[in-house]
Parts: C-alpha cells; sequence; structure tokens
C-alpha cells in the first residue's frame, strides 16, 4: 500500500562528461507526460561537477517552462512549493572514471583470459595482471607492486569448481601483509570469481580488514563462462568506490528521491523492461555511443543483461586515429570531399559530438565514427554471450553520436552498418537524452517512468528486414508483399541494395519469399518464404539486401556511388 503522496512534478538529469540532459515530468489527467527537456554543457574543472551541472541545466530548463525550479542559492526546489519547483529529482551520471583493476589468476588461458574478458565488459581499467603459476620471487614480487599503486579492486579468478586452493591463499597471505598498515577504507576491494572451494580459506588468509566478496566462479567448469555476477558487482563498486568522489554527489544524493546511479545502470532497467514487453520482442540490444565510452548491452527475458564496453566518443579518440582507424572512417562516406574534410576534422578539431555542428559534413563524419568505434563492444559482447548481437528483435540506441548527428534515416543507415542485424529488427532512438534518469526513476516511481518512455521516450525509426547470405549484385532477391492500412504494396528487391517502404498507422503484415534467379549457388543463404506481423509504430519497413557480411566495392568510384544511393534511399 503507498504510503506516501503521489508525486505531481518531478525532475530527471542524466549528467554526462560532455552533456547534462534534464526534464520536467508532469502529471496531467492521470498520466505522467514529458513537459519539457533541456542539453546543457556539464560543467567542470578537473572532474564533473555535479551540483553545478545539474543547477545550470534546471536554470534553463526554468526558462523553457516559466516558473521557479531553483532557489536563490540555485539549489532545487524540493519539494514543490505551489508552482515552484517539484515533488522528486532522479538523477543518473556517466562521469564518473573506471575502476583501476587488478587481475589475479593461475593460468593465461583458463583464468587470466576470461577473467580480463569479464573485467572488461565492465567498463574497468586492468592495471596489473598476476599469473599465480609464475616461480615464488616472480610472484611475490609482482604482487608486492600492488602495494605501491593500489588499485580499487583486485579480481582473484582462476580454477574451475572442485579445482586447488593454496595458490589463491598463498596470495591472499601475502596482500593480507601488503597492506597491513592501511586502514580497511584505504585498500583494495577483494572479488573472488574463482574456484567454489577456495573461497572459505582466502577469506580467512585476508583477515576481517579486508572489504571481501565473494560472486560466481567465471570459470566453473571447462567450457562455461558466467561473467555476469562479477560484471554487477563491479558496477556495485564503481558507484560505491568512484560516485562518491565526484564534486556535488553528496548534495545531489540529499535532494534525490533515489539512489544516483550509473547512466549504465539506469539504461539497463529500461532495456530490461523493453524485453519483457512483447511488443518489442524478447531479444533487445541496447548501444550507447557516448564521449566517455562507447555500450553495448544485450538483454532478455530469462537473462541476466550482459555489459560490453568500449573506449568513447571523445576520450578515448586516438584508438580510432592510429593505425588503420582513419581509413576505416572514411571508407564509410560517399565522396573524395567528405574524405578530405574527415582528415582535416579528426585530425585538427576531433570528433565533437557535444557542440553545435557546423557542417553537414560534420554529422556525416560523426556518424561513420560511430560506426568503428560501436565496433569494439559489439565484438565483446558477441564473445562474451557466443552469439551474434545482430540477432535482436529491437535495437535500441543512444548517445549524441548516433542521434544527434543526422537524420533519422543517416542515423538508421549507420546502425545497420555498425550491427548488420539479421531477420527482422525494430529500430528506436533516445532522441530526448533520457532513458538512463527513466531507469532511475523507475526504482521509486515505476509508472512515471513507464508512461513517459511508452509516450514521449521511444522515437521509433523503423523495421528492418535484412536478407541474409549473398547475391548478384542487381538481381533480384526477394519479392515482398506488404499490406497494411493503406492498400498493398508489391514487388522486388534487388541484391546489394536497400529499399524504404512507408506504414500506414495501424498493424501490417510482409510476406517475402527469395527469387531464385541471379543467386550465387555458393554464396545465398536465403531463408523459406517469410511471413511476420511487423510493429504497430514503425514508421516504415526497410528491406536491406545487401547481403551478410555488408561487403563496400573496391572501387573508390564504385564506392561512392553505392554509399551514396544507400544515403538517398533512406534520408
Amino acid at each position: 500500500m503507498r504510503d506516501r503522496p503521489v508525486p505531481q512534478t518531478i525532475l530527471v538529469a542524466d549528467i554526462g562528461t560532455v552533456w547534462t540532459h534534464a526534464a520536467l515530468i508532469e502529471r496531467v489527467a492521470g498520466v505522467y507526460r514529458l513537459a519539457a527537456r533541456v542539453d546543457a554543457p556539464t560543467q567542470a574543472n578537473e572532474r564533473v561537477d555535479l551540483q553545478a551541472s545539474l543547477g545550470g541545466a534546471l536554470a534553463r530548463l526554468q526558462q523553457i517552462v516559466r516558473r521557479p525550479l531553483l532557489d536563490g542559492e540555485d539549489t532545487p526546489i524540493l519539494p514543490r512549493q505551489g508552482i515552484q519547483g517539484a515533488d522528486m529529482l532522479a538523477v543518473t551520471t556517466s562521469a564518473a572514471k573506471p575502476l583501476a583493476c587488478a587481475l589475479i589468476g593461475l593460468t593465461e588461458d583458463l583464468s587470466l583470459g576470461p577473467g580480463r574478458a569479464a573485467c572488461g565488459l565492465a567498463g574497468t581499467e586492468i592495471i596489473d595482471e598476476i599469473q599465480l603459476t609464475l616461480d615464488r620471487p616472480l610472484r611475490h614480487r609482482a604482487l608486492a607492486d600492488l602495494r605501491t599503486t593500489p588499485p580499487d579492486v583486485i579480481v582473484m579468478v582462476g580454477g574451475v569448481d572442485t579445482g586447488p586452493t593454496r595458490p589463491f591463499t598463498g596470495a591472499a597471505a601475502v596482500l593480507a601483509t601488503l597492506y597491513a598498515g592501511l586502514a580497511r577504507e584505504a585498500r583494495p576491494v577483494v572479488v573472488f570469481a574463482g574456484n567454489l572451494e577456495a573461497r572459505r580459506p582466502v577469506a580467512d588468509a585476508l583477515g576481517p580488514d579486508f572489504d571481501y566478496r565473494v560472486v560466481e566462479n567465471i570459470h566453473p567448469r571447462l567450457g562455461e563462462s558466467h561473467p555476469q555476477e562479477l560484471q554487477r558487482e563491479l558496477e556495485r563498486i564503481q558507484n560505491e568506490r568512484h560516485l562518491p568522489l565526484l564534486p556535488g554527489y553528496a548534495a545531489l544524493s540529499e535532494w534525490a528521491g533515489t539512489p544516483v546511479m550509473s547512466s549504465t545502470a539506469g539504461l539497463s532497467i529500461v532495456l530490461q523492461f523493453l524485453s519483457q514487453q512483447g511488443r518489442y520482442g524478447s531479444r533487445v540490444l541496447g548501444l550507447d555511443a557516448g564521449a566517455s565510452r562507447t555500450v553495448a548491452l544485450s538483454c532478455g527475458i530469462q537473462d541476466t543483461p550482459v555489459l560490453a564496453s568500449g573506449p568513447g566518443m571523445i576520450n578515448d579518440l586516438d584508438h580510432l586515429l592510429n593505425g588503420d582507424g582513419l581509413a576505416r572512417i572514411r571508407r564509410w562516406l560517399p565522396s573524395p570531399a567528405l574524405e578530405a574534410a574527415a582528415s582535416a576534422l579528426l585530425r585538427n578539431r576531433g570528433l565533437r559530438p557535444h557542440t553545435v555542428l557546423e557542417r553537414p559534413e560534420e554529422g556525416l563524419v560523426l556518424l561513420a565514427a560511430a560506426r568503428e568505434a560501436l565496433q569494439f563492444p559489439l565484438t565483446a559482447l558477441a564473445a562474451a554471450t557466443d552469439s551474434d548481437p545482430g540477432h535482436a528483435d529491437l535495437i535500441a540506441a543512444r548517445g549524441g553520436a548516433l542521434c544527434r548527428s543526422g537524420s533519422d534515416g543517416q542515423t538508421l543507415l549507420a546502425l545497420l552498418d555498425a550491427i548488420q542485424p539479421r531477420g527482422v529488427t525494430g529500430i528506436i532512438l533516445d532522441r530526448a537524452s533520457i532513458w538512463p534518469a527513466l531507469g532511475a526513476l523507475a526504482q521509486r516511481e515505476p509508472l512515471a517512468a513507464l508512461q513517459v518512455l511508452e509516450h514521449d521516450a521511444l522515437h521509433r525509426v523503423g523495421a528492418v528486414c535484412s536478407i541474409d547470405g549473398r547475391g548478384i549484385a542487381g538481381r533480384p532477391a526477394c519479392h515482398y508483399r506488404i499490406q497494411d492500412a493503406t492498400g498493398v504494396q508489391e514487388g522486388e528487391v534487388c541484391w546489394g541494395t536497400l529499399a524504404r517502404f512507408p506504414l500506414g498507422q495501424g498493424p501490417a503484415i510482409l510476406r517475402m519469399e527469395p527469387v531464385g534467379a541471379g543467386r550465387s549457388r555458393h554464396e545465398s543463404t536465403l531463408q523459406p518464404p517469410l511471413r511476420v506481423a511487423l510493429p504497430k509504430e514503425a514508421p516504415a519497413l526497410i528491406i536491406d539486401a545487401r547481403g551478410r557480411p555488408v561487403r563496400l566495392a573496391d572501387s573508390d568510384t564504385e564506392r561512392y556511388e553505392e554509399l551514396e544511393t544507400w544515403s538517398r534511399t533512406l534520408r
């Protein structure tokens, strides 16, 4: 039974390293709706200032809604006083630095390798790795280095269940000696994600002065991998250790009606909800092309969300510009003039998804870079789940690099190129930059979060039917028949092309079958005839007959032509 008043007005904010997104939610005729939203530059000196960033965003927001949200000291008016202020506040942030992690394991292949992958999926920065099968002097010297620069967390991995325990207890005893002079709060958190039998002996060897946590063995049996519980624990430690270090955290924690959480945690809550709604399909792939890091999240009805992260669009730009990174970005641009512009922009000015784009070509360059930046988390996610992320019912994407750099069609094309989905997939965008904050809000007011999400925060781009396999370019790949409220559209789509079909309001049915003529006998893997109901809210259907994987032409002239054709089709 509810024991508190129903909030009528709610403030939500997501504070990033570059932008702060704030919104006002109001309850009108019993339904929560998004009343107004703003983007404001995040305030930072050496670190992001959460309080100043929120204050700057709310100052802009109150100008739009034309009523006070801040008092004379730039403090949010909470709870509401008449028409001033709001009843509650929910905040997320992606501004905390990653955890510094030391990895201790038995062997390279069966311990450190899986541990490295699991910690990488959680977005930690691995600063040291120690293999316990090294000779004793080398092992102890490596462990002693952890005293010089203590990491935030030490993760111990290795050994299938029922495996050896002595190497772990020996390492734990050394750690207890190394940190004997440090207070408990100054010591690294020790997370044990290894052999089941070693849990208690390691705890005894460490003693009571460590923050010691146990999670499921990430490698309990040969051929099995379970990184999810370790991921969740590392996310929890991140929130406990690094979020409170951000300037203004204490004030926001006092004001907010829910705990301040990471943007990724808030996004995960929203994606889990979407996967549990039958209308969207059970398999949801979430993507966030952020300034500080890129994230890919896989969610299913029964599955624990799996997260993979990679370098961001600004803070770790070097990985895109070194080696063949610039060439990989340029290959997605449909003219030599744009390639030259990309070289100059990336070398001289850098990627700046947080500023107002000065020229249209900047958006195209940014989307080209997003295609490449997303490859790291998508590849890591495929390895973690042992499945193709492209097999998703719904792709939910956000981040300035994707949602603020071009039209819906240009963003859609970038997502198709980066993910190369298979089968029938819905595409939605977080154009309002509000999903993480709604995830935080859902912890206290789930109805408000749900109603705003459904009514105002799901920007539907369309449904995509992707044809697997490969055929001869220009020859018919499939015959389609689309029936919706406006009538019937029927015809053929050729290999190497994209086709876009506007849909009317209400349900639509797609019937599609392969065309035999012109298919390569060796490469075509088209499925049997298909009949599928398309999402009711999809504004358009896109048939992607470019095959899988998408292959760009070798000739520059041909590549420019096909890229321009694809872009023009979805424009």
